[in-house]
């Protein structure tokens, strides 16, 4: 049982602030990132970041009020004790339940915020595009809306796209066709790396083995998207359409 309380107390101490924290870092298109481990790799990769937050906002807490933790009390729950004094360590506890509870609140809304506020920084300043220590694991995201043209001595900027256009080469069951289309959605896996599917605007369909020009014998769907799985897509081709190049089709002169 003493086994049992202290693991639950260590996982409330230590993992659930850094869940918090990483959470609302990795939040919207990355959101699949961090949660994708296993719960031993989530324990891993949460206790030493818990360990530091407990430790800076205790210290944050003892300079700006007079809460004291009892260390005492603490460690025999974590780690187990006389059986007579855990009733004692139990009522000690009950007396310090509303500030134990405030504590853990704030300390839990606050990295939620410094978890948002920390990914809104990273993409803002792009630091997860110049640097690759801060750059997420949705390699899609990058290439598909064509962020990777601001890496690191890669020619472009994402700033000048406007639009993203696919060539897609797609398997369907013993024929392979050529979709193409506009860029407007995709999604990933719940892996959080792998691409599930996308979803094309604009589409025209016509087969590989046709050896008659590109707009002969080709299809045009109606409707608004278009899903094509992953699992059916054999490379695609992907062309950024930037802003000069839309000048250029209107006939007037870019900036």
């Amino acid at each position: 049982m003493n086994l049992a309380l202290g693991a639950i107390i260590l996982y409330l101490l230590f993992i659930v602030p850094a869940l918090f924290f990483f959470r609302f870092y990795y939040s919207g298109e990355f959101s699949k990132q961090y949660f994708k481990a296993s719960a031993f790799e989530l324990f891993l990769s949460s206790i030493i970041p818990g360990v530091l937050f407990q430790f800076i906002y205790y210290q944050i807490i003892l300079v700006t009020t007079n809460y004291q933790l009892d260390f005492e009390v603490l460690g025999m729950l974590l780690l187990g004790g006389d059986e007579k004094e855990i009733p004692k360590a139990f009522s000690k506890l009950k007396d310090s339940l509303p500030q134990i509870l405030e504590y853990n609140l704030s300390l839990w809304i606050i990295l939620a915020w410094l978890g948002w506020i920390s990914k809104f920084v990273v993409r803002k300043l792009r630091l997860d595009r110049s640097f690759v220590i801060f750059r997420f694991r949705n390699h899609w995201h990058y290439l598909l809306r064509g962020e990777i043209l601001d890496f690191p001595n890669i020619e472009g900027r994402e700033s000048d796209i406007e639009l993203t256009y696919l060539n897609v080469v797609v398997n369907i069951g013993n024929a392979i066709y050529l979709y193409s289309g506009f860029l407007d959605h995709f999604q990933l896996t719940s892996e959080g790396s792998g691409l599930d599917y996308i979803l094309l605007s604009n589409v025209e369909r016509r087969e590989i083995t046709d050896v008659v020009p590109q707009n002969a014998n080709s299809i045009v769907f109606a409707g608004d998207f278009f899903q094509i799985p992953y699992a059916t897509i054999i490379n695609m081709n992907i062309h950024y359409i930037r802003i000069s190049d839309v000048d250029d089709s209107t006939g007037t002169e870019s900036e």
